[in-house]
């Protein structure tokens, strides 16, 4: 997407299987960063699709609001 965001399209997979797999790849990341020295953490903004149509633009528009949403809670955490 941009210089440090990136896009997973996952077909077939439910809400819980997707907060799963984001809550997953958190944990790797920020661990392999721990382990690296390096003090980053990983925020993940998340959207499943619904029978209710969307633009791509609005979809992405709620992950990003997502994402600045963990950023602040993360941050009000350390």
């Amino acid at each position: 997407m941009g210089g440090d965001e990136f896009l997973i399209v996952a077909s077939r997979v439910n809400e819980q299987q997707m907060h799963q797999m984001c809550g997953d790849i958190v944990k790797t990341v920020d661990q392999t960063m721990i382990d690296s020295g390096y003090p980053i953490s990983l925020s993940i903004g998340m959207a499943t699709y619904s029978d209710t149509a969307r633009s791509v633009s609005e979809i992405l528009h709620e992950v990003d609001l997502e994402m600045y949403r963990h950023k602040t809670e993360g941050k009000k955490t350390q």
